[in-house]
């Protein structure tokens, strides 16, 4: 069951004698090539209770809440534990009741320790009083890792090997938070060197003050926290397909039983609210945004690296964000951008240098920016082999939208529209007249490949002018005359019209943008 405040995520396994809860953080990441992001923790709470002997199970997440949770009687005794991933408090919680005094033990283990060279993770786990300490390193990008997991009991605690053995309680809670040495900032992306994108600090303290801040809190006050800011967002949609009882069949026999043809409006909302939730989990401000997996990775070698790959999937995150009113969400991605803007810039010259060098500049920040397909939290890529420069255009999409549903101007002329022109600057520079319309000089769709064999060669197909390009690029002028028209073109800075002059002459000739009877 998936828990998250963005800053870290949770995966709760339910499991009756060994309750797992695996911890995702999205910095600690090795170079793509090298695995991507990296499980940063495993909580584990080991209880005397017979599998076997297990009656009355469940185990459930509240998408509503944002609570997980488990239930069962063993051996006689009634067992509820919850869990939730509180973001005003950036900390995972989670209280532990028993009918009866049971004894149970709490460790923290750092997954995938390694002396495998160029992947070095190296960490330690200590355990004093009521709480456990770790840290580490993960040697590619030199990220510093710290947590710390504390309880509350009314049994009492001995810490011995790195471990917590509560003995005598019928309440028990837990607070875990966590922190690294990453700051999201420009230097991290224009930095060639991996070893000097990251200052080198220990981050420990900062995991111990937002664990004391968090532990200030009793554990009523520190759900009703994350409670109130969970509804706040996730509370302002409502959707009504005509079924509103909830099924007495389980989710997984809903899945099963739709999928062979018995529909449920009642599954078909769960599955629209779920994704929101999800969203809400893994993208806040403050943090780094969804990647591919949102903040859930239990892997060593995550898949497609967790990254950003913006060929699709960073949109496909963000467009609920917009459309189901969760604008707030964006903010994450959107300080990713401001972060990663000067390498963009940077590519974007070199792009225009090394394919269309009749346009190239070199006036700092006249070619605009650029953005490629694969991109991590400390790197990304330019276009080229696996997608055109219609990329660019399709990210620039997602500023357009954060106007278009939020109508608020000043996201419109500080955002939106220096986004949108920036981009311009770089998709009118991509295009040469082929006898009269202004086709993109090296272009490849995304996925289309010459062949198949994954696991040997891929050559992607090249080509001039394919569709996704041409249309992304006549996407991003539309979208720029738009937010002209918005904001009064005499309100706008006279270096800027230039460019706006140039989509003007270009836009009705990216070759024939063709809609469908269904405006696609």
């Amino acid at each position: 069951m998936p828990i998250g405040n963005s800053y870290t995520g949770g995966n709760v396994f339910g499991g009756v004698n060994r309750e797992r809860i695996q911890v995702t953080e999205n910095s600690t990441e090795n170079p793509g090539h090298l695995g991507g992001l990296n499980s940063f923790a495993d909580l584990y709470f080991r209880f005397p209770h017979d599998e076997d002997a297990v009656q009355n199970y469940e185990r459930g997440l509240d998408i509503g809440r944002a609570l997980a949770y488990v239930r069962y009687d063993a051996d006689g005794v009634h067992v509820e534990r919850e869990y939730f991933a509180s973001y005003p408090d950036r900390s995972i919680a989670g209280r532990i009741t028993t009918s009866a005094p049971v004894t149970l033990t709490a460790e923290v283990k750092i997954p995938f320790l390694t002396e495998e060279e160029g992947r070095e993770k190296r960490g330690e786990v200590t355990a004093a009083g009521n709480t456990v300490t770790m840290t580490g390193i993960m040697c590619a990008y030199r990220v510093r890792f710290a947590a710390q997991l504390t309880v509350r009991t009314n049994g009492t605690v001995c810490a011995e090997n790195g471990q917590l053995t509560i003995t005598g309680a019928t309440e028990t809670d837990f607070i875990f938070c966590g922190a690294t040495n990453y700051e999201l900032r420009p230097e991290v992306f224009t930095e060639p060197d991996n070893h000097k994108k990251l200052r080198d600090f220990d981050p420990l303290p900062i995991a111990e003050q937002i664990t004391a801040a968090a532990s200030g809190y009793s554990y009523e006050t520190l759900r009703e926290r994350h409670e109130a800011d969970h509804r706040a967002l996730f509370d302002r949609v409502s959707l009504d397909l005509g079924e509103t009882d909830v099924p007495e069949v389980m989710t997984d026999k809903l899945l099963e039983e739709y999928s062979a043809g018995t529909q449920s409006r009642y599954l078909e909302v769960l599955y629209f609210q779920f994704g929101r939730y999800l969203l809400i989990a893994s993208s806040r401000p403050g943090c780094l945004p969804a990647n591919l997996q949102g903040v859930w990775n239990c892997h060593d070698r995550s898949p497609w690296g967790s990254g950003y790959w913006h060929n699709i999937n960073v949109q496909m995150n963000y467009w609920p964000a917009f459309v189901t009113g969760l604008a707030e969400t964006f903010d994450a991605y959107l300080d990713y951008y401001l972060a990663f803007r000067p390498q963009a810039e940077t590519f974007a010259s070199d792009y225009i240098r090394n394919t269309v060098p009749e346009n190239a500049s070199d006036l700092p920040g006249d070619c605009g920016w650029t953005i490629g397909t694969g991109n991590y939290s400390y790197m990304i890529s330019g276009p080229g082999g696996h997608s055109g420069p219609g990329t660019g255009g399709l990210t620039s999409k997602l500023f357009w939208e954060y106007y278009a549903f939020t109508a608020d101007k000043n996201v419109l002329r500080n955002i939106t529209y220096p986004a949108l022109l920036a981009m311009a600057k770089f998709l009118c520079r991509v295009v040469r007249d082929y006898d009269g319309l202004y086709l993109s000089v090296f272009s490849a769709s995304p996925e289309q490949i010459l062949s198949n064999q994954w696991g040997n060669h891929v050559q992607y197909y090249h080509t001039v002018g394919c569709g996704f390009d041409q249309q992304m690029i006549w996407e991003n002028g539309m979208d720029l005359l738009r937010c002209v028209d918005l904001l009064g073109e005499d309100t706008l800075p006279p270096e800027d019209l230039d460019v706006i002059r140039t989509v003007r002459e270009q836009i009705g000739r990216y070759d024939p943008v063709q809609a469908g009877w269904s405006g696609q």
